[in-house]
């Protein structure tokens, strides 16, 4: 008598909090606009293809960036929305940037 045994992996996903760090929007306009000092990041994690937005925001746009500098995703989010499901067919490292309007932005790196 033979017995076969097959181990089940199962793994879940964790979510991740994004390390979140300011850029400065580059400007085209005449002279020097006064300075103004970046709002609190938002707080956002990601757990697969999934950003989950851990406060109230106003609107903004997410932009994926890919490796070679291209725009390879964006997406206009509405206020107070707190899910974003990003399309299962982006794989691979990007920048994640979230324009907000203002003259900052954020962004950091992340694997999907």
């Amino acid at each position: 008598m033979a017995f076969a045994f097959f181990a089940c992996v199962m793994t879940y996903a964790q979510r991740i909090n994004l390390p979140l760090v300011p850029g400065k929007v580059k400007t085209t306009g005449v002279g020097h606009p006064i300075g103004r000092s970046p709002v609190c990041p938002p707080v956002v994690c990601l757990e697969d293809n999934i950003l989950y937005f851990e406060s109230g925001h106003q609107e903004f746009t997410i932009v994926l960036v890919d490796e070679s500098g291209e725009s390879a995703y964006q997406v206009t989010v509405p206020e107070n929305v707190d899910v974003v499901v990003l399309p299962t067919t982006l794989c691979g490292d990007y920048e994640l940037r979230i324009y907000d309007g203002s003259e900052y932005y954020f962004y950091c790196e992340i694997s999907l």
